[in-house]
């Protein structure tokens, strides 16, 4: 799909080829390579460890995809390397508890950790956010003004509906997670609270498909053998 983008005329070898040949393009085949990797590793040797090795490499590669490129690289790519890991432990526990059998003992031990693990995603999440936002919005009024800033606005707005998910879970759904049905609410309200972060990280990949606003007085610095199609 995003070779497909680089050619609206059509994805054919040239433009597999010419999309293949810059910075970009051999990240992303970085990034599907760890991808399979962890796929394979997870269905055919069903080592949990190696198969989260491969995926936190994709998920580090990442940080190197997009805007990160060419704003202010030395900041950004780190900021955002952090945050897509922060996000991916977040929705992870959140599948694990999703999906989890209530009536195992194990459980209310996984929601401990899992709950534990979301409050230091929070923290980062929203501090790496803001650094990005300062890198990639030049000024204040750029995020009612501009659809990026929109965006951020949106992710913003979305994080803050997940924490109060988190706040729902520590004063009602953690203290009743013995009582008859507790597990069962519990996997309720986390799966709807999956949905939403699955919504916010979709917001974030349209962001990628939006231009940051322009500097005043400054150019903006871009690379275009990493962006389009030569």
């Amino acid at each position: 799909m995003w070779l497909a983008s680089l050619a609206p005329g059509g994805l054919d070898a040239e433009v597999v080829v010419a999309g293949l040949g810059i910075e970009a393009g051999r990240l992303e085949v970085v990034r599907l390579g760890l991808a399979l990797l962890a796929f394979g590793s997870l269905i055919m040797t069903r080592n949990l460890g190696l198969t989260a090795g491969f995926a936190l490499g994709g998920v580090i590669v990442s940080g190197a995809i997009g805007h990160t490129m060419t704003f202010s690289a030395l900041w950004s790519i780190p900021m955002k390397t952090i945050h897509l890991v922060a996000v991916a432990l977040w929705l992870g526990g959140l599948l694990i508890l999703a999906s989890g059998d209530g009536e195992d003992s194990e459980y209310a031990e996984s929601v401990s950790r899992v709950s534990a693990v979301a409050l230091m995603s929070v923290v980062i999440i929203a501090a790496t956010g803001l650094v990005l936002t300062f890198i990639l919005v030049p000024s204040l009024g750029d995020l009612m003004s501009t659809s990026y800033g929109i965006g951020v606005l949106v992710k913003a707005a979305g994080l803050a509906v997940l924490v109060a998910f988190g706040a729902y879970h520590r004063t009602r759904s953690l203290p009743g997670l013995g009582q008859d049905g507790g597990p069962g609410r519990l996997r309720s309200t986390v799966r709807l609270e999956t949905v939403v972060m699955i919504a916010v990280i979709l917001t974030a990949g349209f962001l990628a498909r939006i231009s940051p606003p322009e500097r005043t007085g400054a150019p903006r610095i871009t690379d275009s053998r990493q962006i389009n199609h030569p």
